[in-house]
């Protein structure tokens, strides 16, 4: 189990009203695209999160670590 830090609480808020770009997340969070890249990284690794579409860098909630619902 992954220590969830600020930022990867504020991407899984984010990625629970729905699917999301790198870029989107960028602009919502106020973050460095770069910085999201390597959070992502965190949540991927962790399966928390998908990337469903390679070229925009599309993401959706797979499980939240938070809940005990896994259905997203």
């Amino acid at each position: 189990m992954v220590e969830l830090d600020d930022v990867h609480e504020q991407i899984l808020d984010l990625l629970h009203d729905g699917r999301a770009t790198q870029a989107m997340m960028s602009d919502e969070l106020d973050y460095s695209g770069q910085h999201i890249y390597t959070n992502m990284k965190v949540l991927l690794a962790a399966d928390y999160v998908e990337k469903v579409h390679e070229t925009s860098a599309l993401y959706e909630l797979k499980h939240d670590p938070r809940t005990s619902n896994s259905d997203y």
